[in-house]
């Protein structure tokens, strides 16, 4: 591509263009002597000290020249306004979002002790840390290996958003059964876009899924396995922990959803020397699916819109979304996209927004695909419950799944398909209210609602169910969760 593109009109200045212009060609010097020394980029807490150094080098330049380089991108995701995509809306009970009143320090409340690692870097040029959130009940029992149990937990938000130390959009009742039942939570980021791809996001869930089993660390110190660095965080022993014994439970809401089945099907694959060096075969018990995005995500674009509680024309969303991709076509052109894998919500939600609501949010995430056939780079989860088959052992977990039966950002329909495609193709696996277990909710008795006359929260009966429905719902209210609870608990305890 010809970059003098970007040298006029709204796409950039000279004086930007040349400096990252100049930029793009150190960077690319720095990277070419990184690939001669073909370090495994699946374990890169193995890396050479040469190429150490080399990473240091690159992410020195990202930490001079990010605000540089993401300066149009930035200003294109701050929609509908930067204060509505910088300011932390989602905690607090802020003006117009009452119903999300937790604080940053809900899990000090909920007996969580917080811990953040890395658990590799980008692929990309910035070599941006991508971390996992440890949750660690205070009261845990270490000493016997068998009672550790252990939740990876994947976060929801269209893969353009959200964070594993996001307090808002965990749910109450999945935090409090993992305490109950002696079990750490484990919530890996993972690439974001519009600035990742499809193959971003399922490089680094593998890379996530051998990082745990093999025991990597980048901690400074003698660390030299991450259960080491989490004992000394945490004062506690955590010698008896084994990730091929203690078992794991798959949570993954929303996005974070497909997210889930990407970690459930990479680990289950078959080992073929040199093919799949990610294939892990951990002790998944069971996977746990809240209102899962299963396709890619595109959502319906009427005349007028709205989002966050302003409305917008058809042509104003579509416009903006323009604004995103140009910037995005920009950044590829000089090698430069850089890597995001964790925002706090509201930032990065517009270009979920944007992309889905106008239909550009597939090509965004597949544009990395060499072909429709490319499993990490191109298919969702309906595409890839087909395209595995044969190519995974008879060891994939049970599935028990929930869905709003009037959610318009997932709709329920998809996930229906989903259940239907696993019981079709692995049958000797899936059976229906058996190893997989689909509840469509389509009303709660008790859920906290907003009363704009009453100025406070009330506790009321619903009869229409959407997205993000479950967050502080309790079961002794609801019969769906209580059933929910007692078949994990038969599965994964």
């Amino acid at each position: 591509m010809d970059r003098t593109a970007f040298t006029t009109g709204v796409a950039s200045d000279e004086g930007r263009v040349s400096a990252i212009t100049s930029l793009s060609e150190t960077v690319k010097d720095l990277t070419s002597k990184l690939d001669a020394l073909k370090q495994d980029k699946l374990r890169k807490w193995k890396w050479s000290k040469e190429a150490l150094s080399i990473v240091a080098k690159l992410q020195d330049l990202a930490s001079t020249n990010l605000p540089l380089v993401r300066s149009r991108l930035d200003k294109a995701l701050e929609f509908p306004s930067a204060e509505w995509t910088n300011t932390p809306l989602f905690t607090g009970g802020k003006f117009g979002f009452e119903q999300f009143n937790r604080t940053p320090e809900w899990f000090d409340e909920m007996g969580f002790l917080v811990q953040r690692t890395a658990y590799t870097f980008s692929d990309t040029w910035d070599c941006a840390p991508i971390t996992a959130t440890f949750l660690v009940p205070t009261n845990l029992d270490t000493r016997n290996a068998k009672k550790l149990k252990i939740v990876f937990y994947f976060h929801g938000g269209g893969f353009c958003t959200g964070a594993g130390d996001f307090v808002s959009w965990y749910s109450r009742s999945s935090v409090e059964f993992a305490r109950a039942n002696n079990a750490i939570i484990i919530a890996p980021d993972y690439p974001l876009g519009p600035e990742a791809s499809y193959r971003d996001i399922s490089n680094a869930i593998k890379t996530f899924l051998i990082w745990y089993n093999e025991g990597g660390c980048f901690e400074p110190g003698n660390f030299t396995h991450w259960k080491q660095w989490l004992s000394t965080v945490t004062a506690m022993d955590f010698t008896n922990l084994q990730p091929q014994i203690n078992d794991i439970l798959i949570e993954g809401e929303s996005a974070g959803g497909h997210a889930a089945v990407t970690a459930m099907f990479a680990n289950a694959e078959k080992k073929i020397e040199h093919t799949n060096p990610w294939a892990c075969d951990l002790p998944i018990a069971a996977v746990f699916l809240r209102y899962p995005m299963v396709k890619h995500y595109a959502r319906e674009c009427p005349d007028s819109v709205t989002y966050m509680n302003s409305e917008f024309t058809r042509a104003e969303v579509q416009k903006h979304a323009q604004d995103i991709k140009d910037a995005i076509v920009e950044l590829e052109a000089f090698e430069l996209v850089p890597s995001r894998s964790r925002s706090h919500p509201p930032h990065g939600m517009s270009a979920a927004f944007l992309l889905s609501i106008t239909k550009e949010w597939q090509a965004m995430f597949q544009r990395h695909a060499v072909n429709g056939n490319d499993i990490d780079a191109a298919m969702d989860c309906l595409e890839r419950v087909e395209a595995y088959v044969g190519k995974v052992d008879t060891v994939l977990p049970r599935i028990i799944m929930y869905h709003g039966d009037k959610d318009s950002n997932c709709p329920i329909d998809e996930t229906r398909r989903f259940c239907d495609l696993l019981i079709q193709n692995y049958p000797e696996i899936y059976t229906e209210n058996d190893t997989l277990i689909f509840q469509s909710v389509g009303s709660l008795a008790v859920q906290a609602t907003w009363i704009k006359e009453m100025g406070r929260l009330e506790a009321r009966a619903v009869d229409t169910v959407a997205h993000g429905f479950d967050y502080d719902l309790i079961p002794r209210n609801e019969e769906f969760l209580r059933k929910t609870y007692r078949i994990i608990g038969k599965w994964w305890l």
